[in-house]
């Protein structure tokens, strides 16, 4: 069931994912649809679906890469054409260069995990529809596990995504963190999750609420529950043109 913004129990409960996407294809036509999915049947599944309704450009399918840890160049079984993200946090790091077998790495020495980390990216973001690159880069600074990744995928000149975090429990009567747990409890820290890698080092702090630090860091494309906060530091830092809005 939905909640309200007192976090109450509504009685309302979510469309089915079909009844949602003809929603939007019938009154929203160019609105982008992010659907964040949990295994590949999910994704195969979602897929038929948006296929069905061609909506194959306006919708992504954005999933975790350590789905696909071992051959990425496989991913397109799942997506079938549609647009689609894959997301690398720290563990997804480790996930990869555990699974992932790319002989060039070989001589890549003490770089030989990052290697295949970013090896794998590049290899996904070869497949049909690729849209961008989710990098769960928790602080923006180097030290971060994610830090060299964010790094590769500026270099290459690919888009790279990130997810902003934002207060969402009884925010105006300020009790807990603010933030809910996945099953519904109430309230953590961002820090409670940070992450202890076997490769890539540890996460030592959540930053990814700081829109702005996002934003310098690279970070192109913005999936937030505050989409005008979002937009304000966009156009601060001069990376949104609105003159042409009405």
């Amino acid at each position: 069931m939905l909640r309200d913004k007192q976090f109450r129990i509504t009685g309302y409960d979510a469309l089915p994912l079909e009844e949602a996407l003809d929603r939007v294809k019938s009154d929203y036509p160019y609105m982008l649809v992010i659907l964040d999915l949990r295994d590949l049947d999910a994704v195969s599944r979602a897929a038929d679906i948006v296929i069905d309704r061609g909506m194959q450009n306006t919708v992504v399918l954005k999933f975790f890469a350590r789905l696909a840890a071992a051959e990425p160049g496989n991913i397109v079984k799942h997506t079938k054409g549609v647009a689609f993200a894959p997301m690398i946090y720290a563990s997804d790091e480790d996930e990869l260069s555990n699974q992932y077998k790319q002989l060039s790495c070989g001589q890549a020495a003490g770089y030989y995990r990052q290697c295949l980390v970013e090896s794998w990216l590049d290899e996904a973001s070869k497949q049909s529809n690729f849209a961008w690159i989710e990098v769960g880069n928790k602080n923006p600074a180097n030290g971060d596990p994610t830090y060299d990744l964010v790094k590769h995928v500026r270099a290459g000149r690919k888009a790279m995504g990130t997810f902003t975090p934002v207060k969402e429990y009884r925010q105006d009567k300020n009790d807990g963190e603010w933030y809910v747990k996945i099953d519904g409890r109430c309230c953590y820290s961002l820090d409670e999750h940070l992450t202890h890698t076997a490769h890539f080092g540890t996460e030592t702090a959540d930053n990814r609420p700081n829109v702005q630090l996002q934003l310098d860091s690279g970070f192109t494309s913005i999936t937030t529950d505050d989409p005008l906060a979002a937009a304000a530091a966009a156009s601060r830092s001069g990376m949104r043109d609105t003159s042409r809005y009405y």
